[in-house]
């Protein structure tokens, strides 16, 4: 067993709604999310001459004096972008003139950064040019996203306006817990007492973990959900509901992280991979779950969730030892 310490920053810690949400808006293949922190995000979908899907994502926290920045990646991709692209428009007819971007390799792999200088001019362009592509050497790259951002930078505007004032530092209290870690592998038996965890059909797969050595928890994979279980003490194992977890629950597929004690459940659209909402709650000896991120994307493009914006998160939650 291992000691961690568990640093929570949420103003209470029942099954209370998470933060109101801010600005959504989309336009063509752009999207725009605003967290609770007000930091605005403008995430977009490129598709490179290979056939791989990369994020773009321009973002401006609600700080003073904060700028734009923007990035390119491509998830799951091992090897680095381009270091000089161009941003040209499709439109065949009086195009504007290129905009030049030196890109900032840094970070993980497929990852590039567009300096701060370029950043302004890469905005104005993709502000008033429906289509738009990336060249390398005088050769197409990537087509970005279709539609302009003109209306949702004017949203952002506008939302930081109304909420200026975020705090860098978060000002709820500050709660600090033990987690015991037990480092015990999954075992694949049913809950006892639990015969039929998916009702009329048969259950797929069952993995179970003790959470600190007072709880322990099972996660039941069933035709298009999970089943969560959770035992505390002496007692006897319970499914979970919206009671449990902070900020309700939402039907989908569940994932368990022993090592982080953190419970993901993820609702896919339309049986695809790449769209839906994902919520993670942490496990907090003693208390049970809290909420600590959401995130969601729109549109279905290939992007895994991992990589999906972040809606809502508590600032403070980390793992350390």
């Amino acid at each position: 067993m291992r000691r961690l310490l568990l640093l929570l920053c949420l103003a209470t810690l029942g099954a209370a709604p998470l933060p109101e949400r801010r600005s959504e808006m989309r336009s063509g293949d752009w999207y725009l999310l605003c967290d609770n922190w007000n930091t605005c995000r403008i995430t977009g979908i490129a598709t490179n001459r290979k056939g791989q899907r990369a994020l773009v994502v321009i973002a401006r926290s609600a700080l003073p004096d904060a700028k734009y920045t923007a990035l390119l990646r491509f998830p799951g991709v091992r090897g680095n972008v381009p270091k000089t692209l161009r941003l040209f428009s499709a439109r065949s007819r009086w195009p504007p003139p290129p905009v030049r971007l030196e890109f900032e390799l840094m970070g993980a792999p497929g990852t590039a950064f567009v300096p701060e200088h370029s950043v302004p001019r890469m905005l104005s362009f993709l502000s008033t040019t429906e289509r738009t592509v990336l060249r390398a050497s005088g050769l197409h790259y990537a087509d970005m996203p279709r539609g302009r951002i003109g209306g949702l930078l004017a949203e952002i505007e506008r939302s930081q306006r109304l909420s200026p004032e975020i705090p860098d530092e978060d000002p709820s209290p500050l709660f600090d817990f033990e987690f015991l870690r037990v480092r015990e592998p999954a075992t694949h038996e049913l809950p006892p007492g639990v015969r039929r965890p998916c009702g009329r059909t048969v259950h797929r797969s069952v993995e179970s973990w003790p959470l600190d050595g007072a709880a322990r928890i099972w996660v039941i994979q069933c035709i298009g959900r999970s089943r969560i279980f959770l035992q505390r003490r002496e007692g006897a194992p319970r499914l979970v509901g919206p009671a449990d977890l902070a900020g309700g629950m939402m039907p989908g597929v569940a994932e368990f992280d022993p090592d982080s004690a953190i419970l993901t459940l993820t609702m896919y659209r339309d049986g695809r991979r790449d769209c839906g909402s994902l919520r993670q709650w942490g496990w907090v000896g003693g208390e049970g779950f809290v909420a600590i991120a959401e995130r969601s994307m729109p549109m279905c493009r290939g992007i895994p969730p991992e990589a999906w914006p972040e809606r809502w998160f508590a600032r403070r939650w980390r793992v350390l030892g």
